[in-house]
């Protein structure tokens, strides 16, 4: 078990399930891109399904055009979940 503020990677299907909860719950969250030492892009709002059904994209829940976004497929996403 994760303590408050450490990440703990989970199993690809309790990722899964987790997104799809946040989805339809349209819960805010935090989603981060990190690519080599000391590139990291972090944005906030809520997880959405791309038109194409596969990706999913992490907006404001007010989006317009040139808001921050980080859109992803979730299947070569590595999960890393911080709790609250």
């Amino acid at each position: 078990m994760s303590s408050q503020g450490t990440g703990s990677t989970s199993r690809p299907d309790v990722a899964m399930d987790l997104l799809h909860k946040f989805i339809t719950e349209s819960t805010t969250v935090r989603a981060a891109f990190v690519s080599g030492p000391g590139v990291m892009a972090v944005v906030s709002g809520v997880v959405k399904r791309s038109p194409d059904g596969v990706s999913v994209a992490v907006m404001p829940k007010q989006a317009f055009i040139g808001s921050p976004t980080l859109m992803f497929n979730p299947s070569g996403a590595s999960p890393n979940i911080v709790p609250a």
